[in-house]
């Protein structure tokens, strides 16, 4: 059994130390693609110096090998550590090529191919369950959104990676403890060693994070009170709607009366000079209000939370990060800063009530869209259009 398993690792190692990028290199352009780019042996600088096509070919070939390594010790009748033994001697082999004097790529592809590999053996169980049933999915599908969502904001694929791969970590190991779950989180904490070295030592997140240096004009304590109002849909779980409807009365009244007292401490505080005569915490408490007495308990928390917490972290993110205007002052990177909240706020709230994922999904997006189109009354339309959205897909469910 040891000279079976020490044959396997050796034929890992053989497949991995395959560098597509710079045999592609030296046919394609003539060319060490070791010397040019980010000097990388790997997908991604394939991609910048060899093209797109060059860039396809490397990467599905980097992503397979250690799966096929992995899977000829699987054929050869071997444990699962050695299998993933095997795999990991793929990825030195794709680091450490014998005929390249060792200098080859970073594994990231490679690592990441036996990742997703391992990730379809510990699901596969559960793949004639709904979604919302499969231990783990939830989290994989909010670290999944996140990352897309870091990567549109920040332009950072290094940070979207590390991102990806610290939550994946976690997670595997709070939600599906097994062999096959300490494997997978053995190359997860692989991959973010090469992107924590990747940040440190290479500048790879000060490259892309240039422009988020701008100054942001941000009262963050205005912000603070927006997420206060959390505590009207939290509030809602225990009180009864004539209860929270009161409470929203009592707070309109109070910031009806500041908006006519600007000229106090609490009025300079809270508004900016110069700005509407009513204020977006007040328009935020009539749509409130407007939200708890016409729509359904369930619906209307999920919309006062999309409503709380969306259009702040449109405001929080889309300053600082926005690059791409869409509408007015308005930025790509806000919109998906407001859906990501929304959606991972929504997916807190369905772990206590009983909310379809579907209603959720759309409702984020409902209120996405409200907050991109609204203006300065998005604080006004956010929840109630949220709502309508969600009660007309709840009745046509």
């Amino acid at each position: 059994m040891f000279w079976l398993a020490l044959l396997a690792i050796i034929i890992g190692y053989l497949i991995g130390s395959i560098s597509p990028s710079y045999i592609l290199g030296r046919l394609m352009k003539g060319v060490d693609i070791r010397k040019h780019g980010d000097k990388n042996a790997g997908a991604t600088n394939a991609f910048k110096v060899l093209g797109v096509r060059a860039g396809i070919t490397t990467l599905l070939f980097d992503l397979v090998k250690g799966v096929l390594a992995m899977f000829i010790a699987s054929l050869l009748g071997l444990t699962l550590p050695i299998i993933c033994l095997t795999g990991f001697a793929a990825i030195l082999g794709h680091d450490f090529p014998f005929y390249l004097q060792f200098k080859g790529g970073r594994g990231s592809a490679t690592s990441g191919g036996i990742m997703i590999f391992l990730l379809f053996l510990l699901l596969r169980p559960y793949f004639h369950l709904p979604l919302t049933q499969i231990p783990g999915a939830i989290p994989l599908l909010i670290i999944a959104f996140f990352v897309i969502a870091i990567f549109l904001i920040t332009g950072s694929l290094t940070l979207a990676f590390f991102t990806f791969y610290l939550a994946l970590i976690v997670s595997t190991l709070i939600f599906n403890f097994s062999p096959i779950t300490i494997a997978l989180v053995f190359f997860a904490a692989y991959s973010l060693l090469i992107s924590l070295i990747d940040i440190l030592v290479t500048g790879g997140l000060k490259k892309n994070l240039k422009f988020a240096k701008r100054k942001a004009k941000i009262k963050l304590y205005r912000k603070a009170i927006r997420f206060a109002a959390l505590i009207f849909p939290i509030l809602y779980f225990w009180f009864s709607k004539t209860i929270i409807i009161w409470l929203i009365v009592a707070f309109l009244v109070l910031f009806l009366v500041l908006d006519f007292a600007r000229k106090t401490k609490l009025g300079k505080l809270l508004y900016k000079k110069g700005e509407a005569k009513v204020s977006g915490f007040t328009l935020f408490l009539i749509a409130a209000l407007f939200t708890v007495l016409i729509f359904g308990k369930e619906i209307a928390i999920l919309a006062l939370v999309f409503a709380a917490i969306g259009d702040n972290m449109a405001v929080l993110i889309g300053i600082p990060f926005g690059k791409k205007k869409l509408i007015g002052k308005k930025t790509l990177e806000g919109a998906v800063a407001c859906l990501a909240s929304c959606f991972l706020a929504g997916l807190i709230v369905m772990a206590f009530l009983e909310v379809p994922l579907l209603i959720v999904i759309l409702g984020a997006f409902a209120a996405t869209l409200t907050e991109l189109f609204s203006g300065y009354y998005d604080n006004l339309t956010i929840a109630p259009f949220a709502a309508a959205v969600m009660s007309v897909l709840v009745a046509l469910v």
